[in-house]
């Protein structure tokens, strides 16, 4: 930790602390971020797909079980799964959906814009994270009643 901050100091130290920052580099740390937002969500549509699909697998095994009371109940909470995958995937692929191009004149207004596009894919990524938190949650608690009932 203190190599850290030898060399903020060793930095400060060559150019004296009072470089402003520029608006190039706002923008270019806004489009660092909203780089990793896209990363993130990839990550999220490919973990609810793997889950989409154990739980159709998981469904179908309950579908064609005996009519128990616990078979029943797990048939309806792996559809409710299913509809939070389903939610999740969608906030995930609005995340990093391209907005159309606003016309902007001003290096202020690209700034604005980025921030505001920025803004709303990190909203949307951070409720297609917490359905996903969810849905692996109620997932988990679906398996154990099915297994332990089994």
């Amino acid at each position: 930790m203190k190599k850290h901050f030898k060399i903020i100091e060793e930095f400060q130290e060559e150019t004296d602390g009072k470089q402003p920052l520029l608006i190039e580099d706002y923008i270019a740390s806004i489009d660092d971020r909203r780089n990793k937002i896209r990363s993130l969500a990839s990550i999220i549509v490919s973990v609810c797909g793997m889950l989409l699909s154990a739980n159709f697998v998981i469904l179908f095994f309950l579908i064609k079980a005996t009519k128990q009371v616990v078979t029943e109940i797990g048939c309806y909470i792996a559809f409710i799964i299913s509809l939070s995958l389903l939610l999740t995937l969608f906030f995930a692929i609005k995340s990093v959906y391209l907005e159309s191009p606003m016309g902007v004149s001003t290096k202020g207004e690209k700034l604005l814009s980025q921030h505001a596009i920025f803004k709303m894919e990190s909203s949307n990524l951070s409720k297609s994270f917490r359905l996903l938190m969810i849905s692996i949650g109620i997932f988990i608690a679906n398996m154990s009643i099915i297994v332990f009932t089994h």
